[in-house]
């Protein structure tokens, strides 16, 4: 105790909330840490999937050519998977901007859902992997 009192006041406070962190920490369960950071990890990870898949449906629609009639289904379909992307991303980047990764949990779980209700953009490993990924999460929570 007498040494605690030698250090600066500043130093004694930092310490002091260390010890709160750290006791913190360890009651939670490592189980739900470790759900949290995956999550949050496969959300990141979605981010960047759907960022990719935007650009090249923006390639893609830039490179229609032109002019487009309104009743091309093609051109619409790219359309309406462009808007859906840009949704997902919306919410993904809502819920990683929370306070805190506990209250991204369902946020991120409504913008998993939605990703598997939709249908798949392509035949790549990538999104297959993905998609797996994604409804194993979901399926945990």
């Amino acid at each position: 105790m007498e040494a605690d009192l030698d250090r600066p006041r500043a130093q004694r406070k930092r310490a002091k909330r260390e010890r709160q962190h750290l006791s913190r920490a360890a009651r939670a369960p490592a189980a739900a840490i470790d759900a949290r950071a995956q999550t949050l990890s496969c959300a990141r990870t979605l981010h960047g999937f759907l960022a990719n898949a935007r650009r090249a449906l923006d390639q893609e629609i830039g490179g229609y050519p032109r002019p487009i009639p309104r009743c091309d289904a093609q051109f619409n379909h790219l359309y309406q998977q462009r808007a859906l992307i840009a949704d997902l991303l919306l919410a993904i980047d809502a819920a990683l901007e929370l306070p805190s990764a506990a209250g991204a949990g369902a946020p991120l779980t409504a913008v998993f859902a939605a990703f598997l209700a939709i249908p798949a953009f392509g035949v790549s490993t990538l999104e297959l992997n993905l998609r797996r990924r994604v409804a194993e999460l979901t399926a945990l929570t």
